[in-house]
């Protein structure tokens, strides 16, 4: 469990925000008891996603030889991939759509955490730090950030 204060620390750090959809949203932390803050927390009000390779999405519209149109989306799943390429199907003034080296921000999407220490800092310290670069950087959400982002153009 650690070692103890002989009594608690109770000031308290706190933090309030509004999302870009209007969610308000407050966390407060304290020490209590314990030598040193053991826990970690997450406020992303919006998660930035930055699309980089391997998952290189491309999708190009190009004719055969008898002038009809066909698609090509590579290396994402076939959901993401058929709704790309029906949105870019359906735009024919943009030949050619790429993602890779883009920046998604999820404006509309928030990621709230809290980490305990149990008795020890290290874990919550280092998933309160890391989380959301390993989450962001993951080709699935990446992926899921695409398809989102997509899907809201075409809706607009």
């Amino acid at each position: 469990m650690g070692n103890l204060l002989g009594s608690p620390v109770t000031e308290k750090e706190t933090e309030t925000g509004v999302t870009s959809s209007g969610l308000e949203y407050g966390v407060s932390s304290m020490q209590g008891w314990r030598i040193h803050m053991e826990d970690a927390h997450i406020c992303q009000p919006e998660i930035t996603v930055p699309i980089r390779a391997p998952l290189n999405s491309r999708i190009r519209r190009r004719e055969d030889g008898n002038g009809a149109a066909s698609t090509n989306v590579t290396e994402l799943s076939a959901t993401t991939a058929a709704t790309l390429a029906s949105a870019a199907d359906s735009n024919d003034t943009s030949p050619s759509i790429s993602v890779a080296g883009e920046t998604i921000i999820l404006r509309d999407h928030a990621l709230f955490a809290v980490f305990d220490g149990h008795g020890g800092s290290y874990s919550a310290i280092f998933s309160g730090k890391n989380f959301v670069r390993v989450l962001v950087n993951q080709p699935k959400f990446q992926e899921y950030a695409i398809l989102y982002n997509s899907q809201k153009d075409s809706a607009t």
